[in-house]
C-alpha cells in the first residue's frame, strides 16, 4: 500500500501494510521507535538516493508476512541499479540516432534471443504483480535488465549496431522494442525514471501514448517463443563464462588470443557464434576437434561440450607449472589450517555460530580453489 500510494513514516503501522502484517525493524531487528531514535526519515533517504531507488528497495523488501530489517545500504545499491538503467539507455539511444522504422529489417540470433527472454521475464513479472509478490517482480526486473540486457544483449548487438544495412536495422528495432517493454514493466515501481526514458524513445514508439502511464502494460503474447535460440545462447553464455574463468585461473589477460577446439553434442553450435566469442572471450578461432587433443592444453567443460584450448606458444609452460605448484602449496596450507581449526571441538562449541559458519565458508572456497588449481596443473603435466 505504501509503495503505490505514497510515503508514511517508517516504523509506524501504515508501513507494515507493505509486508502484509509484518513490521519494519532496524538492521539489528529492533522495532523502530522515536524513543530509541532508530526511525528512518524516508524523505532524507529519497534526497540522498532518489525516489525510484527508494521505491525499488521497498518492493524488494515487500515479502508477505515477514518483518523487514531496514538497511539503507540496499537503497544505495539500488541507486547504482537506477544509474545502470540510465547509462544503458543512453548507450541504446546513441545507436538509435538514425533509426528508421520503415527500413528493411534482418533479425540476428541475439535479437531473437532477447525477444524470447523478454517474453519469459514479462510472464514472471506479471504473475508476481498479479499475486502481490512485489519482491519477486523487482528481483525479475533486476535480473532481466542487468543480467540479460546489459551484461549480454548490449554486448552481443554491438557489431550489428556499428554496421550498416538490415542487420543494423534489426538490432535497432530490437533495442526499441526491448527498452519500450522495460520501461513499461518497471513503471509501477520506478515511475519517474521510466517516464523520463519513455519521453526519449523514438516518436514511433510513443505514437499511441505520449506518457508511459497510459501505455499498455507488456503482455507475454507481445514476444515470440523460441526454445531453440534460448538453449543455444544459454550454451554460448556458459562457454564464455567458462573461458573467462579459465583465463582468470591461468592469469591470461583478455588481450591474449586463444583458439578453441570443441567436442561434444553441442560443439557444432559454436562456429556460428565466432564473432561473439571473439568479442566477449578473446577467442581468435573456433573449430571442431578432430583427432587427439594437443598435449599442452587446458580444458573447460560445459554442459554439452568440452572446450580444448591449446597452450603451446600462448604461455611459458615451465613458468606456469612453477606458478601453479607454488599456488597449490599455499592454498593447500590454508585448507589444512582451516581443517585443523574446525576439527577443534572446543572451538566449534564455544565460538559464535556466525564465526564457525564463516570458517566453513572459507574452507569450502579454499577447497574449490585447490581443486581448480590441481586440475589446471594436471593439464600441463
Amino acid at each position: 500500500r505504501m509503495l503505490f500510494s505514497g510515503i508514511h513514516n517508517m516504523g509506524e503501522e501504515p508501513f507494515a501494510d507493505v509486508c502484509i502484517h509484518g513490521l519494519v525493524r532496524d538492521a539489528n531487528g529492533d522495532k523502530m521507535s522515536k524513543t530509541k531514535g532508530n526511525v528512518v526519515d524516508p524523505l532524507g533517504t529519497i534526497e540522498s538516493y532518489g525516489c525510484d531507488a527508494f521505491r525499488f528497495t521497498l518492493a524488494q523488501y515487500a515479502t508477505q508476512g515477514r518483518d523487514i530489517l531496514w538497511d539503507e545500504n540496499r537503497v544505495e545499491v539500488n541507486s547504482r541499479f537506477v544509474n545502470k538503467i540510465w547509462q544503458a539507455t543512453r548507450f541504446a539511444l546513441m545507436g538509435l540516432e538514425d533509426y528508421d522504422p520503415s527500413a528493411e529489417v534482418e533479425l540476428g540470433p541475439y535479437d531473437h534471443w532477447i525477444r524470447a527472454r523478454a517474453g519469459q521475464a514479462t510472464a514472471s513479472i506479471r504473475s508476481a504483480l498479479d499475486e502481490y509478490r512485489f519482491n519477486e517482480a523487482a528481483t525479475e526486473m533486476h535480473a532481466f535488465f542487468w543480467g540479460e540486457v546489459c551484461d549480454w544483449y548490449l554486448e552481443f548487438s554491438k557489431k550489428a549496431i556499428y554496421s550498416e544495412g538490415p542487420a543494423k536495422a534489426g538490432a535497432q528495432q530490437t533495442l526499441v522494442e526491448i527498452f519500450s517493454a522495460i520501461v513499461r514493466l518497471m513503471h509501477p515501481i520506478m515511475p519517474f525514471l521510466s517516464e523520463e526514458i519513455w519521453q526519449r524513445l523514438p516518436e514511433a514508439v510513443r505514437a499511441d501514448s505520449n506518457t508511459v502511464m497510459l501505455a499498455s502494460y507488456p503482455k507475454v503474447s507481445d514476444f515470440p517463443e523460441d526454445a531453440q535460440i534460448l538453449e543455444e545462447v544459454a550454451f554460448l553464455q556458459e562457454c564464455i563464462v567458462a573461458i573467462r574463468r579459465l583465463r582468470a585461473d591461468m592469469e591470461l589477460a583478455a588481450k591474449v588470443p586463444l583458439t578453441i577446439l570443441a567436442t561434444g553434442t553441442k560443439a557444432s553450435w559454436l562456429p556460428k557464434h565466432a564473432g561473439a566469442l571473439a568479442h566477449l572471450a578473446g577467442i581468435e578461432s573456433v573449430s571442431l576437434l578432430e583427432g587427439d587433443r594437443p598435449e599442452a592444453s587446458a580444458t573447460a567443460v560445459v554442459k554439452g561440450a568440452e572446450l580444448v584450448i591449446p597452450l603451446e606458444g600462448v604461455v611459458d609452460l615451465d613458468a606456469e607449472r612453477e606458478r601453479l605448484d607454488k599456488e597449490i602449496a599455499k592454498v593447500g596450507k590454508d585448507v589444512s589450517d582451516l581443517e585443523r581449526r574446525l576439527g577443534n571441538a572446543g572451538f566449534v562449541a564455544k565460538a559464535p555460530e556466525h564465526v564457525v559458519s564463516g570458517f566453513r565458508d572459507k574452507m569450502a572456497a579454499a577447497k574449490l580453489k585447490l581443486d581448480q588449481l590441481q586440475q589446471a596443473r594436471g593439464e600441463l603435466t
